[in-house]
Order: structure tokens, then sequence, then C-alpha cells
């Protein structure tokens, strides 16, 4: 079992004192002689959340970190502005200063309402103890969220809300790398107006795809890249399937003991269709495996909380 003293939260996002508040304080609470380290845009006011933190790194924010347009096409109100360069340089500048060997990566807004994520992290890694290293990122497996993980309506998304693992992992996952002007500014350009686009983003790829690829880029693993967001061939989604059954553990947020708005929600693969994928990819049949998918069919048989994959 991995040892409390032995993670570092890296919490990042927007301060808002009142939840910020009750999230710094359910890791003290769950999770005593864990690091807390608050990595967060210079400047912020922190008097008054200081105290429950060991240590909080200060990004600067660049001006080039920002896309001077709508995250969408459609510029309605609506529709906030593209800011994942900034939170991507939050975040690694964060895990930089990790000195434990594990780490999460958080955000300022996920409330911790138990300590089932340890257990959880190392259940899981031994029902999937088999790994392809043809197809291996990490050294160790990285825990993820449910929320649009996965799926075939959503190729080569990857949930960037949470992860746990490894801190040299962890850096593989964020490994500094953001998103160019051309990328950001792609489907504003006449020439790629006609390109498939159901989202109607104007960005090459969404935050997703974008940490994702990223980490294929960064560890260079043997695939092809999309050209674009939703330019997926078949076959490439099939070897990055191979990909994410070898690497992640994706979980739903009240299954690792977190309290969020994206909790419980139908847009990601989920613990059973994911291990049915490990079992389908890789050819490995292990009793824990062949008991959790059977005793979960049983329990859900007639549930219509149906996983969209």
């Amino acid at each position: 079992m991995i040892n409390l003293k032995d993670i570092s939260f890296c919490i990042h996002g927007k301060i808002i004192k009142s939840v910020t508040l009750k999230v710094l304080r359910s890791i003290r609470t769950y999770y005593p002689g864990a690091q807390i380290i608050l990595s967060i845009e210079e400047g912020v006011d922190t008097s008054e959340i200081y105290e429950f933190c060991d240590e909080i790194v200060e990004t600067k924010a660049k001006k080039e970190y920002f896309l001077n347009e709508w995250f969408h096409l459609d510029n309605s109100p609506k529709n906030k502005r593209f800011t994942l360069n900034k939170q991507r340089n939050e975040v690694y500048n964060g895990l930089l200063h990790v000195k434990t060997k594990y780490a999460v990566k958080s955000r300022s807004d996920l409330i911790f309402t138990s300590n089932c994520l340890i257990s959880e992290y190392c259940r899981n890694s031994k029902i999937m103890r088999y790994r392809d290293q043809n197809y291996t990122l990490f050294r160790e497996r990285v825990l993820v969220g449910k929320f649009i993980t996965g799926t075939r309506k959503f190729p080569f998304f990857v949930s960037d809300i949470f992860a746990f693992g490894l801190t040299e992992d962890l850096l593989r996952l964020y490994n500094g790398s953001l998103m160019t002007y051309s990328d950001l500014t792609f489907f504003r350009r006449e020439e790629n107006r006609n390109r498939p686009n159901p989202w109607n983003y104007s960005t090459r790829y969404s935050c997703e795809q974008q940490l994702w690829i990223g980490a294929l880029k960064f560890c260079k693993a043997n695939i092809e890249i999309p050209n674009s967001c939703y330019e997926v061939t078949d076959s490439q989604c099939k070897l990055n399937m191979l990909y994410l059954v070898n690497n992640l553990i994706v979980l739903d947020f009240p299954e690792i003991g977190i309290k969020s708005k994206f909790g419980n929600h139908k847009w990601g693969i989920g613990r059973y269709n994911f291990f049915k994928l490990y079992k389908s990819f890789t050819q490995r049949f292990s009793l824990r495996l062949f008991l959790y998918l059977f005793f979960y069919r049983i329990k859900n048989i007639f549930s219509k909380n149906e996983e969209i994959s």
C-alpha cells in the first residue's frame, strides 16, 4: 500500500475562497501527512488559504498563453475564452515542485469525500497487471477521471480534470507542451472551414485531446497523430485504444472519493467498459477481472445507467 507521506497534491485553478478552503480541508482530513502544493497565477490573493498549503507556486500568465478568441466558433457569451495553455503551465510548474514519489493533479473545485483513492488505484493496478511494453508510455498506470475519456464518440480524449500516479509519469502526461497559435486558431482559418468539426471548435484539438496527443508525442509513441480533432481513422482509433488500456486506470469521481460537477456523467468509458476493452485488446484472463465483470453485470442488469462508449 502507498504511504500518504509519499503523495503530494498539486492543486490548480481559479481560487474561490469558500470552495478552495473546502478542497484543502478535505485533503487534510482524508490524506493527513500528504503534501499540498497550490499552483496558481501570479498575483492571486492567497492570504486566507496559504496556511492550509505546504507550498504555493505562482506562474506568470504570459500573453501567448491565451487565445484572443473564443473556444468555439460561436462567439456567444456562454463560451469562455480558451485558457488551456495557462492551465497546462500552472499544472506543469506545480508538478516540477513535487518531491514525493506519487502525485495527484487536481482542481481547486474538486472536494475529497473519502480516502479510497489509494486502495482503488492499487486494486485496479492488480486487476490490470499485464501491460504490453510495445504500447507503454508510463512506468506505472496513471489513474484519470471517467468524464469524456476514451470513448469512440470522442476519439483520443483523456480527461484533464484529475490524475494520480507516479510523479515522473504525471510529468510525462503533463509535460509542459502547449498549443501553438496555429493550432489554437485552426478552424478559424478559411482553408480548414470544410474539415469535420461537429462541436464547432476553433482549436485544432480539444483540451482533452491536446493532453493525450501531447503525451503520445512526448513519449514518442508509434502512432500516427490525427490531423485534427475528428479526422480519426478506424486504425488510428484502434491503435490509440491499445495505448489507453496499457497505461491508464479510468474511474468515475465518486469511485475515487471526489465530489464534482463532473461526477456520474455518462460521457466517458467508465471502469466496466474499460475493463472489457483491456480484456479484449490484451487477450489476458485473470480471476480478479472475471469476478469484477461478472458481479458488476449482475448488479446492473436492471440498471438503465449505461455508459456511452
